[in-house]
């Protein structure tokens, strides 16, 4: 049985995002988003492909963190 992986977003994460937002800086928006998106999927993808079970994937204002499952 595959272990599931899940998504926990504090929402303080999403004030930046929000300002960004407001003050119409899209393209800095994207810039943000993009590269944290690519930074975490070679995090995941490093987990995966050494065989790491991942339990959950946890993203606040201070940055993500990957909570291991039992190791």
């Amino acid at each position: 049985m595959r272990n599931k992986t899940t998504v926990q977003l504090d929402y303080a994460s999403l004030l930046i995002p929000i300002m960004l937002l407001i003050e119409g800086r899209f393209a800095y928006l994207f810039a943000l988003l993009s590269a944290a998106a690519i930074h975490e999927c070679g995090h995941l993808l490093a987990a995966r492909l050494l065989h790491i079970p991942i339990s959950s994937l946890r993203i606040s204002i201070l940055g993500a963190r990957l909570q291991l499952s039992d190791p």
